[in-house]
């Protein structure tokens, strides 16, 4: 199990920090002291081993964890080169999105007959 990361929720109104538990492609679990509003559009940090990256979330889920709270974020459309960097650091650098990055040949007749 990958090892807790310094990470940070950036809030509208505060930022709320803590430390990440369950990195993934589409989202994160963090433990903060204290959590942002359900559904809230908000700025996760987390601390990768060459350094941090920043990514767009929504929040989806606060549960009552450990004298604090885990949050649930899902990432919003991360720019190619964040979602190489968190693939990488997860261990799928070749497919950080799910998509083929060598475009496929078109298909259909290949010249005049």
């Amino acid at each position: 199990m990958p090892r807790a990361r310094p990470a940070s929720i950036a809030g509208p109104e505060r930022v709320y920090c803590g430390h990440s538990h369950d990195l993934s492609r589409g989202g994160a679990a963090i433990w903060v002291p204290e959590a942002p509003s359900l559904s809230a559009r908000v700025k996760v940090t987390v601390e990768l081993d060459d350094g941090p990256i920043e990514l767009d979330a929504v929040v989806r889920r606060i549960r009552d964890a450990d004298d604090g709270f885990e949050v649930g974020v899902e990432f919003t459309e991360p720019s190619p080169g964040d979602a190489f960097r968190l693939a990488e650091h997860l261990g799928h650098p070749e497919r950080p999105s799910g998509r083929r990055i060598v475009p496929r040949r078109p298909r259909g007749p290949r010249g005049p007959s």
